[in-house]
């Protein structure tokens, strides 16, 4: 099985206390597992708000080090034409339409794990439809 990790599970380990479960998970998966460009984005905004301090230096180098390892090792999706379409339909799909609209972000994630056939790993388990294969590493 391979896996499309989000934001709060790629970095998880750069926790002052990051969960013991979520990193062994990590760990034993590294090598199936792929995020997009969409999850570096989203973790170097949250970096960026914070203030100037040896922590924010760190977490900054961690993601520089983290995105060319994926790019290097062909496990960084990006956003392309057949995405943002795959992405347009499953966003008007029936099932998304009649719930909560989850972030768009989310569903770009959602629609890049399908176009992939990969299992999407996050904690939000209610952010992605029900017809994606979804795991929560917290609660495995």
């Amino acid at each position: 099985m391979k896996y499309l990790l989000d934001a709060n599970v790629l970095s998880e380990p750069t926790k002052r206390r990051p969960h013991p479960a979520v990193v062994q998970w990590l760990r034993t998966h590294e090598d199936d597992s792929f995020t997009s460009i969409l999850v570096l984005g989203e973790i170097e905004r949250g970096i960026i708000r914070l203030p100037d301090s040896k922590r924010k230096t760190k977490l900054m180098a961690w993601l520089q080090g983290i995105g060319d390892k994926m790019e290097e090792q062909n496990r960084l999706l990006g956003v392309d034409r057949e995405l943002m379409s795959r992405w347009a339909v499953m966003y008007n799909s029936e099932q998304v339409r009649t719930s909560r609209k989850p972030p768009a972000i989310d569903t770009i994630l959602a629609a890049t794990a399908e176009l992939h056939g990969l299992t999407m790993v996050t904690r939000n388990m209610k952010d992605f439809p029900a017809s994606l294969s979804v795991i929560n590493p917290w609660e495995e």
